[in-house]
């Protein structure tokens, strides 16, 4: 008897190959999916930190600088399309040719431009109509610090007393570093008026913090004790 090729086994060996290849398939397809659904996961659950700072020179001085500068929102568009240095190119012809006008794009569509001086910022915000150029309009706002819609920080604010307070601390930086337990400074208004070892500050108390209460905080060999409380005359907390 000839021997008949191996078309079964073949045939069986063909099947199992088959099914072999559509569970690497289905397994590659899960993989896919899920590491899909992992980093749509992941961008949604992002973590958040918290951080505050005292308003001190640094801050006023950012904010100083940012007088500088001004918020373009484009109007219209009659022909092509806008671009900073469309923007730069208007913007020196018809105002300024000795500045160059660094222009950048905003996330929500607007412009920020620095102009040569906060005179010249105030005076393109202050038009009653926008600046209609030959291909495009713009209009011009002031930079404000709530330009992306911060919102408000948690706690109440009062004015206290911190008894005791070491002295060789009473820089912002410092002051806002100690006065952390309780809540967030906001300003340093001085010494007291009855002892020279007092301080009374701003705070934006945390929630669910009560007053009066003690802090103490060592450095090096030494704890140091200070006592928060509120000024005389200021509403309790909630």
């Amino acid at each position: 008897m000839e021997a008949q090729p191996h078309s079964a086994g073949t045939g069986t060996m063909g099947k199992r190959m088959t099914e072999n290849r559509g569970k690497v398939e289905k397994k590659t397809n899960h993989s896919t999916e899920q590491h899909r659904n992992t980093g749509q996961l992941a961008q949604e659950e992002a973590t958040h930190q918290h951080i505050s700072l005292a308003i001190d020179r640094d801050i006023v001085a950012g904010k100083q600088h940012m007088k500088r500068f001004s918020i373009i929102s484009v109007k219209e568009i009659r022909e092509g399309y806008v671009h900073t240095q469309k923007i730069r190119e208007r913007l020196s012809e018809l105002v300024d040719k000795g500045w160059n006008w660094p222009t950048k794009p905003l996330r929500d569509g607007r412009y920020i431009v620095e102009c040569p001086s906060k005179e010249t910022a105030r005076h393109l915000e202050s038009k009653r109509t926008p600046m209609v150029m030959p291909y495009f309009t713009l209009e011009f706002a002031a930079w404000m610090p709530d330009l992306w819609g911060p919102t408000r920080p948690d706690g109440e604010k009062r004015l206290v007393i911190i008894r005791e307070f070491p002295f060789f601390c009473w820089s912002r930086v410092l002051a806002a570093r100690l006065l952390k337990p309780v809540g967030h400074l906001i300003h340093i208004a001085g010494r007291t008026l009855e002892f020279g070892d007092d301080v009374k500050v701003f705070l934006r108390i945390r929630r669910p913090q009560t007053l009066p209460t003690f802090i103490h905080c060592t450095t090096g060999t030494r704890c140091h004790s200070y006592k928060v409380e509120l000024v005389p005359g200021q509403p309790p907390l909630a």
